[in-house]
């Protein structure tokens, strides 16, 4: 009964793993087209949107994801375990996701000082009521973000653990406001991005030409 239970036990760990490795493959797939279409589109230089003559699959996108992420891997094992670098990982992923959430909320609170137009739904009990909602969400939010950059007990360098949560975290949401287009050039060439994804990848934006204005 031991041997058939070992059995068994070798056939789950081997099920999990080809679904973790089949989750990989897809997540690596998908995003993959992120840095391709912005080859396309020229905001990443043109090797970014280059196909591969056999299979068809943006390749330089591809190994040039695995290398960004196979760098990350191994930073962010440097000084802990594997399970402190997973708990770095899911603490970045919590501060990403709710970092949205302060800016939602404290756009609540200082909305419920415009009029409202036509149409608008306010939230039922008045403006006190959507204040204190409105507060206790940016507080919940603020507290998850602050609690997300606390090491946990077996962690051997606590401040090493803090410091790649946090400065990963603002690298990354640093990153994510410098590659935003910015004004009126910046949104065509946005609706253009979009354009292009969805009449076909063939088409290419053309990037506005520098003023020779004085």
């Amino acid at each position: 009964m031991t041997a058939a239970l070992g059995r068994n036990l070798i056939l789950l760990a081997l099920l999990v793993s080809l679904n973790a490795f089949g989750a990989v493959a897809g997540w690596f797939a998908a995003t993959a087209r992120l840095p391709f279409v912005a080859g396309i589109d020229r905001f990443l230089p043109r090797a970014f949107a280059a196909l591969h003559p056999r299979w068809h699959t943006p390749h330089v996108a591809l190994l040039v994801q695995a290398a960004i992420a196979a760098v990350f891997v191994f930073l962010g094992q440097a000084g802990t375990s594997v399970r402190g670098a997973y708990e770095v990982l899911v603490s970045m992923s919590i501060i990403g996701n709710f970092i949205p959430f302060l800016f939602m909320f404290a756009a609540m609170i200082k909305l419920q000082d415009e009029p409202a137009g036509p149409g608008v739904m306010r939230v039922p009990g008045g403006v006190g009521v959507a204040r204190l909602l409105g507060a206790m969400g940016f507080i919940v939010s603020a507290a998850a973000i602050v609690l997300a950059c606390v090491p946990a007990d077996e962690e051997p360098l606590k401040m090493l653990a803090v410091t790649k949560v946090v400065g990963a975290s603002v690298a990354l949401v640093q990153r994510s406001s410098l590659d935003r287009p910015a004004g009126a050039e910046g949104a065509k060439a946005a609706n253009c991005a979009r354009r292009a994804r969805r009449g076909g990848l063939a088409r290419r934006c053309r990037r506005p030409r520098p003023s020779t204005e004085r």
